[in-house]
């Protein structure tokens, strides 16, 4: 079909360029059309001609001037933008403030005001008594007043007994078999549950040497450290935990027979083996993760991440040349093969079945029996039967399920072959998910510091030991309670009392809960703030990769087209070669990690529509959050009949909140 001369060769409805009535021989036609009366139009026998000047084209509706030269087709990614939803921007900014002003007052002591037995006191913030172990006694290593100079735990049997000592131990120590056993192991000892008797026993007494019972320990290894004392062991810090060295071996404690002491069974041993031999836990699954993660790092991240990457190249390189076809359409002659193929095993084994349940003719005449007797029940037979038709069926529906979406199946391939050229022309898209990690770390970091100090509030009460039973007079180096000088005497020889930490009031509702939320919220609107951008960025990217050199495209074909429909001749820009575009790139389409750099420029304009989009999310989040808060509440106060209703009440809100996350993210 010829189009009018001066019009769009792509959108035939633009005209291009004025002074044109179209193609053919529209001036004969014109002659041979008969005079027009007074005061009406001339004939146009053409009806794509162009009105005369002045008029416009469509009647009184349009207004547009049909003789001027129509601009080319932009790309969208050259449109003229502006900035969107700014207010949701400045909102998120307002959140970080608050969230930076909630985490400082915790810090500074400031965030609560009720503490104490009577709420009347000021509650502080204190990170070390959150991150502090807290030993068999119910103390906190490196708070508590009796324990403040002995920060880290120090685990002394299987069952998480900890007792507080000053440091870790960097290697394991060979017990002084001149000294008793209690001298040996006192100092990651439970103090109070070792016997006086071993306390002062001579190393020359059979309690001096019993080391299987402070180490609960039994001769033959049925059981085994289960008792109130521990070998010093080369161990590490793991915050203020000491966790033992993988490698660390117990020591080879010899049998005395002048006492009657045995031997300790597990000499020489290492404490891995021991932990994990007689039975998994959790601590020991963890213990070997961890060990594994040291052993295994440089193959970890060797070919867990360069080799993976190198394999992640070459397959996207792969699907480009139409290996995704080929997998596509394999698994699904795959799918049929499986399902036509267990349908005619099964048919071909209910005949069998059925000629094998029947007795063979006496006379010895032809019969398609084989067999005599019942082989199979008719149940199982039929059964057998109907189960290949299913088969059958089954294959039937795919291949008619397959036609029926066949160009979407073309098309997906289609897609995973852009996809692959466009990651291959812009592999630094590959490394966009690591600055989103560094961005939420970036965030992380401070948020968690004051997370802590949000969970850390509370206050130290003293036991008093001054005179008369008067309460503490004050703070010494910010926790150290004194007593007067004039009631210390010879029976209080030190006015320093001692002093515990008790936490604030954090139940639902309650003033720490709702910064707590609020710190909650600002993390879930964050997160999904950051998985927003990246979203952005990666889309307006691949548009950009996708539009390379449309523009430009567009101008030289409607120039070329319009010269022409004017009788004139353009010759097309010359195309450079393919080895030329494989070394040095196409200069007019350009598609390199360039792109990448121009998309994150355009989602700046953007940015308050990510925070727009992050906030509905993070709202349901957060309702989510509270809803679970609610559930762990009524499992800790209700019981029975009570409990189990809210229980599905609560799962029931949770499952369409879910529901309703997943609809409004995809």
């Amino acid at each position: 079909i010829a189009l009018p001369r001066g019009y769009h060769p792509v959108f035939p409805s633009c005209p291009l360029r004025s002074g044109c009535s179209g193609l053919g021989n529209t001036k004969m036609a014109e002659d041979a059309a008969p005079a027009p009366a007074e005061g009406k139009k001339p004939y146009n026998p053409d009806p794509n001609a162009l009105p005369p000047k002045g008029e416009s084209a469509g009647g009184c509706c349009v207004k547009s001037d049909p003789h001027a030269k129509a601009e080319p087709h932009k790309c969208p990614t050259s449109i003229d933008r502006g900035y969107t939803d700014c207010l949701a921007l400045l909102l998120l900014i307002a959140c970080w403030v608050i969230t930076t002003g909630v985490g400082v007052s915790a810090m500074q002591g400031t965030l609560l005001s009720k503490c104490g037995a009577n709420g009347d006191q000021q509650c502080e913030g204190n990170a070390r008594a959150l991150l502090a172990p807290t030993d068999y006694k119910g103390r906190m290593c490196g708070v508590d007043s009796s324990v403040s100079n002995k920060p880290y735990g120090y685990l002394v049997s299987k069952y998480g007994d900890i007792v507080c000592v000053d440091e870790c131990p960097k290697k394991s120590v060979t017990p002084d078999f001149t000294e008793s056993a209690y001298t040996n192991l006192k100092h990651f000892c439970m103090q109070s549950e070792v016997s006086d008797s071993y306390k002062t026993a001579s190393y020359t007494s059979t309690k001096g040497q019993d080391y299987l019972t402070l180490l609960g320990t039994s001769t033959d290894g049925s059981t085994y450290l289960e008792g109130p004392c521990m070998f010093e062991l080369g161990s590490f810090e793991l915050g203020y935990y000491c966790g033992f060295n993988p490698d660390s071996k117990l020591p080879s404690i010899p049998a005395n027979p002048t006492y009657g002491v045995p031997a300790f069974p597990y000499g020489n041993e290492t404490i891995t083996s021991l932990i994990t031999g007689n039975g998994k836990s959790a601590t020991s699954y963890l213990a070997d993760f961890i060990s594994d993660l040291v052993v295994t790092k440089d193959a970890i991240f060797g070919f867990g991440f360069a080799i993976a990457l190198m394999v992640a190249f070459v397959y996207s390189y792969l699907m480009t040349l139409g290996l995704v076809d080929c997998v596509v359409w394999g698994c699904i002659l795959v799918v049929f093969a499986l399902f036509f193929g267990l349908g005619g095993y099964m048919y071909y084994t209910y005949q069998q079945w059925d000629a094998a349940n029947c007795d063979a003719p006496s006379d010895g005449s032809s019969s398609s029996c084989t067999g005599a007797g019942v082989a199979h029940s008719d149940n199982e037979i039929d059964g057998m039967m109907y189960v290949s038709y299913f088969c059958f069926g089954v294959s039937a529906l795919w291949v008619a399920f397959i036609i029926c979406i066949c160009s979407k199946i073309r098309l997906a391939c289609a897609f995973v072959k852009v996809a692959g050229t466009a990651v291959r022309d812009m592999p630094i898209v590959l490394f966009f998910p690591v600055v989103q990690i560094a961005g939420l770390l970036l965030f992380l970091l401070p948020w968690m510091y004051y997370m802590a100090f949000v969970h850390a509030q509370g206050l130290f009460l003293c036991e008093n030991n001054c005179l008369s039973g008067d309460s503490c007079n004050g703070m010494k180096d910010g926790k150290l309670f004194d007593c007067s000088l004039s009631e210390v005497g010879s029976k209080y020889p030190s006015n320093e009392t001692k002093y515990t930490w008790e936490w604030a009031d954090a139940s639902l509702g309650s003033d720490q809960d709702l910064a707590s939320s609020w710190m909650m919220f600002s993390y879930f609107w964050t997160s999904q703030f950051i998985v927003a951008m990246g979203q952005l960025v990666m889309a307006m990217t691949f548009v950009l990769w996708y539009f390379a050199g449309y523009d430009k495209d567009q101008e030289e074909q409607v120039a070329v087209q319009t010269a022409a429909a004017e009788g004139e001749k353009i010759e097309p820009k010359k195309q450079v070669g393919c080895c030329y575009k494989l070394i040095c790139g196409d200069p007019d389409n350009y598609r390199g990690n360039g792109l990448f750099f121009k998309g994150l420029h355009l989602v700046l304009y953007h940015v308050g529509t990510a925070a727009a989009g992050s906030l509905v999310i993070a709202i349901i989040q957060f309702i989510r959050y509270m809803v679970a808060k609610i559930q762990a509440q009524c499992n800790k106060s209700l019981t029975g009949t009570a409990k189990t209703i809210a229980n599905i009440v609560l799962c029931c809100i949770q499952c369409c909140l879910y529901c309703l996350e997943k609809c409004m993210k995809f």
